[in-house]
């Protein structure tokens, strides 16, 4: 587990580019067959009003440090979480919903550990299958059906593997194409092998389902790739409730905040930096101009807002 057990506090990321991300799921399904997040329930109910998380996102984060659906989305933020490859993003949504408000994101290998281990009996029966159809013997065409899938491959990539191993092709087996394919026949055999292959031996062995993950997360097994991040993820929501000020007032994500709370709390952290400043401005009167004046900056500092912008002002002051 690599959450980190230091205090934590929420902020905006920055997501390396080089790392590919993409959406994680906590979902599981309820005694009666519903899809639900038990993280984000428990940690913020099912309905959340956007205006209030919007309005507390933009008082304690400032101006938000993503695009977004300039027609779907009123704004995005994505921010840390306790576990360095989890980012949280906020969505408000126009509906309420808490499973739309909020989303997370990890990098693919995360993602497929998370799937792979609700898939594990599956792929252990799927591997005995193999045996079981290499035992028998494998059709005459499997050669040819390698040579097949190793060009197809590398018309799209030159660098692409040879495939030697028919194991690797079955996700090719899936796609029969249609009768204007000059392989159409060949793709066909592999793909009626495939449904025979697992039809078959599941008249030996009955293949296992998706194994589901219990409604509390936290009962999930310490061995599931995807309990700590559920745990980071909770962490982050929680600190949601984090009061910020405004002037002698004070809010969190769900409305204003208490007066005794927001005085006695020790956690209530001071408004964005930005606020105060129309720097957002630029961006109303000239749009576009702004955006590439943005990516310039960051690019003269290599990721740094701050060395981009010194940089710049002083080739302007040069000129």
């Amino acid at each position: 587990m690599t959450v980190k057990k230091a205090k934590f506090r929420l902020q905006l990321a920055r997501q390396k580019k080089v790392v590919k991300h993409v959406g994680l799921s906590f979902n599981v399904s309820d005694p009666g067959g519903w899809f639900i997040n038990p993280v984000v329930s428990e940690a913020c109910g099912e309905t959340m009003d956007y205006g209030k998380l919007f309005a507390y996102l933009f008082r304690r984060f400032g101006y938000p440090n993503f695009g977004w659906d300039g027609y779907k989305e009123l704004t995005k933020y994505i921010l840390t979480t306790p576990h360095k490859d989890l980012f949280l993003c906020v969505v408000p949504f126009v509906g309420d919903s808490t499973d739309l408000h909020f989303s997370f994101l990890t990098p693919f290998d995360v993602y497929l550990a998370a799937e792979n281990y609700g898939q594990r009996f599956r792929h252990a029966w799927e591997m005995r299958a193999f045996d079981w159809q290499e035992q028998r013997g494998l059709p005459h065409w499997m050669p040819g059906w390698l040579n097949f899938c190793t060009s197809a491959s590398r018309e799209s990539c030159a660098d692409a593997p040879e495939y030697t191993n028919w194991r690797d092709t079955t996700k090719w087996m899936f796609l029969p194409g249609g009768p204007s394919d000059p392989h159409y026949e060949l793709r066909k055999k592999a793909s009626e092998f495939f449904k025979a292959l697992y039809a078959d031996y599941e008249a030996v062995e009955r293949r296992p389902g998706y194994v589901e993950r219990a409604t509390d997360w936290r009962e999930w097994d310490d061995a599931d790739p995807l309990k700590s991040f559920a745990e980071a993820g909770f962490a982050a929501l929680q600190d949601l409730r984090r009061p910020v000020r405004v002037r002698d007032a004070a809010i969190d994500a769900f409305g204003e905040v208490k007066e005794s709370r927001a005085m006695k709390s020790l956690d209530t952290v001071n408004e964005a930096p930005a606020s105060g400043y129309p720097s957002g401005n630029l961006g109303n009167v000239a749009t576009k101009e702004f955006a590439d004046l943005h990516g310039l900056i960051m690019k003269m500092g290599k990721g740094n807002a701050r060395r981009g912008i010194a940089k710049m002002m002083a080739l302007a002051q040069q000129s």
